[in-house]
């Protein structure tokens, strides 16, 4: 009798909602904190050489650290259980590092937007929404800096990662705590594949890796 009265009041706890939750036209704004942790497989470090031996290849595999800082996200519901959303973090500060032999390579920001067409599984009027999304990302590398040990004593430099478009999968849900906020967690899996390059004097040295980096966010939603 109590499992019933329990269940009972779960489902009325996630049926009764405030008016207006998750309509079509409904603008859902979220603020938060994005944390983007790369998944990263590596190929091995190639060298292409100044001198006659011309190419070799290491055994080498490149590794990148992981960074938390803002994230934002905009969902547009355009019909019931559809919506379209955009989503990024503040550019993240990630480190590169060559984790076989131990040494840094340098550091490398990541800006990722994505746009993906989200699926909500429950009533508009529900207070918990869970969903699912399938989306493009593109992840754009920029402000690489080498790393000071690899550029005073190796002669390190042109240090390079490569931009990278695919897509990506996301899970996540919104808990209406009023009839216009909502706390949102969500998880995002990222296709993104790069060149890692730099050089040591007259030698040229690369990585070819899968980032793939996991993405996740807990914040704060505002409804319009």
């Amino acid at each position: 009798m109590k499992i019933k009265s329990i269940a009972t009041i779960v489902a009325t706890l996630a049926l009764s909602a405030p008016a207006g939750a998750h309509e079509a036209g409904e603008v859902i704004l979220r603020v938060g904190a994005m944390h983007y942790s790369p998944d990263v497989t590596s190929g091995r470090l190639h060298e292409k050489t100044g001198n006659r031996w011309g190419y070799m290849v290491w055994r080498d595999k490149v590794d990148i650290d992981a960074d938390t800082n803002v994230g934002l996200s905009a969902t547009w519901m355009v019909i019931p259980h559809l919506g379209i959303e955009f989503a990024t973090g503040a550019p993240f500060s990630l480190k590169v590092r060559d984790k076989t032999a131990h040494y840094d390579v340098g550091k490398v920001k990541a800006f990722s937007p994505t746009v993906s067409a989200q699926f909500f599984f429950m009533p508009p009027q529900s207070r918990f929404q869970p969903y699912v999304g399938l989306e493009m990302n593109y992840t754009a590398f920029y402000d690489e800096s080498i790393d000071s040990d690899l550029r005073n004593n190796y002669d390190g430099h042109g240090f390079k990662v490569t931009d990278s478009l695919g897509l990506a999968m996301q899970t996540g849900i919104d808990f209406a705590v009023t009839d216009r906020f909502v706390l949102n967690a969500a998880l995002w899996k990222l296709d993104v594949y790069s060149k890692i390059k730099y050089k040591e004097g007259n030698s040229s040295l690369s990585w070819k890796a899968d980032v793939d980096p996991w993405q996740f966010f807990f914040g704060i939603g505002y409804k319009f």
